[in-house]
């Protein structure tokens, strides 16, 4: 289940442990855990596009988790998006 945050309008919630934060208009956060990374997105009302090559580190070590673990975020942020209305197409 997702929730959007009172005070924090740019924040989806997860129960599943993890967050998505938008940054800008053309990148999201993702956090869980100890783990955060950037991510490049586009879209309109219906429509986000999601460009996983473009996944990095957001933390200073610049270290990017394995690929299984890329996977996984791809998805949480996938289903968060969809959450939020947008038909989600990875770029």
């Amino acid at each position: 289940m997702f929730r959007i945050p009172f005070f924090n309008r740019h924040k989806v919630v997860s129960d599943e442990g993890f967050t998505i934060t938008f940054v800008s208009r053309h990148a999201l956060r993702y956090d869980e855990g100890d783990i955060a990374v950037l991510i490049d997105i586009d879209g309109d009302r219906t429509q986000m596009d999601m460009f996983t090559k473009s996944i990095r580190a957001f933390d200073s070590d610049g270290k990017l988790p394995d690929a299984l673990t890329i996977q996984k975020i791809e998805n949480n942020i996938a289903l968060a998006l969809e959450w939020k209305g947008w038909k989600v197409h990875r770029k």
